[in-house]
């Protein structure tokens, strides 16, 4: 049984790291169109 707060902080730290990964893509597209 997985409480509400450990789903919650499981969600928050997908889709920090999912942010996270977005930016990385972003700005190493930007750094190979320069």
């Amino acid at each position: 049984m997985v409480t509400l707060e450990t789903s919650f902080l499981l969600m928050t730290m997908a889709a920090f790291a999912l942010a996270v990964s977005l930016v990385v893509t972003v700005a190493v597209n930007v750094d190979n169109n320069k």
